[in-house]
């Protein structure tokens, strides 16, 4: 339990630093965090290898497959991910990535292979239920709806369940540093309500949508393409 506490702790201070995944291996420990609009930092413990890069470069490499690469003046780093499950070997923690960072001494030419798990980092504030508040600059009142709508996320369970103004639905979410991926098909009950406009409007704001987010003050916001379309208030 302690192990897991530690390491919560330390997956919200990667996020407040900047940094959108982390990954790490062991025999030797070794750790890579990349901020995407910033850098890549590899360190192994000891200080045997300890470097920052200029900003990396993306790229997709295959189905639920993608890489970043950069340099500094003294090495370059290729960090491949691939979705897959993957273990620690120290505990009982299953993470959704493997990882493999290839280093490379630039004044040798020697590249030295690095295996292990990784993870994109969220604002541990999400994992909450969230009241729906605006529907980009609208402001919506009680006729507009039969039950308010909400949505829980549920970030560990890579799942999301809520109301959508008279349906319920539930699905499928990716968190990937500061982006939500949300399921195409969301699971939604059939009911026919008087007031469906906005019910429509909303499932429609987030199925199959990869969106920006941002948590302050007790409101969540999702952003498409750095506009504001949706806004949602906390509740116990």
């Amino acid at each position: 339990m302690l192990f897991s506490v530690v390491l919560f702790s330390q997956e919200n201070k990667d996020f407040i630093d900047g940094y959108d995944f982390t990954c790490f291996g062991t025999e030797p420990f070794w750790d890579v965090k990349i901020s995407e609009g910033r850098d890549i930092s590899f360190d192994i413990m000891g200080n045997q290898v300890k470097f920052t890069t200029g900003i990396p470069e993306y790229q997709e490499t295959g189905k639920d497959e993608f890489s970043y690469s950069a340099s500094s003046d003294k090495y370059s780093i290729k960090v491949a991910i691939k979705k897959s499950e993957c273990g620690d070997g120290m505990s009982d923690n299953i993470y959704p990535y493997t990882v493999t960072a290839d280093v490379k001494e630039i004044a040798t030419g020697k590249i030295t292979q690095y295996n292990g798990c990784g993870q994109f980092t969220f604002d541990y504030r999400l994992d909450d239920i969230w009241v729906l508040d605006k529907i980009k600059d609208k402001q919506f009142s009680k006729t507009d709806y039969q039950t308010r709508p909400y949505m829980e996320l549920k970030v560990r369970d890579s799942r999301i369940y809520g109301n959508a103004g008279c349906n319920t639905f539930l699905g499928k979410i990716e968190i990937k540093g500061r982006k939500i991926v949300f399921s195409k098909n969301l699971n939604m009950t059939k009911m026919a309500c008087d007031r469906m406009g906005l019910e429509i409007e909303f499932i429609n704001a987030i199925a199959g949508k990869t969106l920006e987010y941002k948590v302050d003050n007790g409101r969540f916001h999702l952003y498409e393409k750095s506009s504001k379309i949706l806004q949602f208030y906390h509740t116990d």
